[in-house]
C-alpha cells in the first residue's frame, strides 16, 4: 500500500511536472505564436501599407497611362489622318510619276528624233562646209592667179606707159621742133610775100612810066 501510495505520489508529481511543463510549453508556444502572429500582423500591415502605396502608385500610373493612352490615341488618330493624306499624296505623286514617265518617254523619242535629224543636218553641213572649203581654195587659187595676172598686167602697163611716155616726149620734142620750123617757114613766106609785093609794086610803077 505504501509503495502504491508512493507510486501514486510520484505519478502525481510527474503529472504535475508534466502538466506544468506542458503549460510552460503551451505558454512558450502561445507566446511564440503570438509573437509570430504579431510579427506577421506587422509584416502584413507593412505589406498592406506597401500594397496600398503600390495601388496608389499604380492608380497614379494608370491615370498617367490613361492620359498617355488618350494622347497616344489622339496621336494615332492624327497619324491615321496623316497616313490617309500621305496615301493620297503618294497616289497623286504616283500618277504624276506615271505622267512624267510618259512625258519622259515622249521627250526621249523626240530627243532621239532630234538627234537623228541633227546628225543628218550636221553631216550635210559638214559636206557643205567641205564644198565651201574646196570652193574657197579654188577661189583663193583663182584670186592668186588673177592677182599674178594683174601684177603682170600692171608691170607690163607700166613698161608700156614708160615707153609711151618716152615716145610722147620724143613726139612732143619733134612737134616743138616742127612748130619752130613752121614759124621760120611762115616768117620766110611772109618775107617772100613782102618782097613779091614790093617787086610787083615796082613793076607796076615801071609799066606806068
Amino acid at each position: 500500500m505504501a509503495s502504491n501510495e508512493r507510486l501514486r505520489e510520484q505519478m502525481e508529481e510527474s503529472r504535475v511536472q508534466a502538466q506544468q511543463q506542458n503549460e510552460r510549453d503551451q505558454q512558450l508556444c502561445r507566446d511564440t505564436y503570438e509573437q509570430k502572429i504579431k510579427d506577421q500582423k506587422g509584416g502584413h500591415e507593412q505589406n498592406v501599407a506597401f500594397m496600398e502605396q503600390q495601388v496608389r502608385s499604380l492608380e497614379s500610373n494608370v491615370a498617367s497611362r490613361y492620359g498617355d493612352v488618350e494622347e497616344a490615341r489622339h496621336g494615332c488618330d492624327k497619324l491615321q489622318v496623316e497616313s490617309i493624306n500621305m496615301q493620297r499624296d503618294v497616289a497623286y505623286w504616283q500618277s504624276q510619276n506615271e505622267l512624267s514617265s510618259t512625258d519622259l518617254k515622249g521627250l526621249e523619242a523626240e530627243c532621239k528624233e532630234a538627234k537623228t535629224t541633227w546628225e543628218k543636218e550636221k553631216l550635210s553641213a559638214e559636206e557643205h562646209m567641205n564644198d565651201l572649203v574646196v570652193k574657197r581654195q579654188n577661189l583663193e587659187l583663182a584670186m592668186r592667179q588673177q592677182q599674178e595676172a594683174y601684177d603682170d598686167f600692171v608691170a607690163l602697163s607700166r613698161d608700156n606707159l614708160r615707153d609711151k611716155k618716152k615716145y610722147m616726149d620724143t613726139l612732143g620734142q619733134r612737134v616743138r621742133e616742127s612748130e619752130s620750123g613752121l614759124v621760120r617757114v611762115k616768117e620766110q613766106l611772109k618775107y617772100c610775100r613782102s618782097i613779091r609785093t614790093s617787086n610787083m609794086f615796082l613793076a607796076l610803077n615801071m609799066f606806068s612810066l
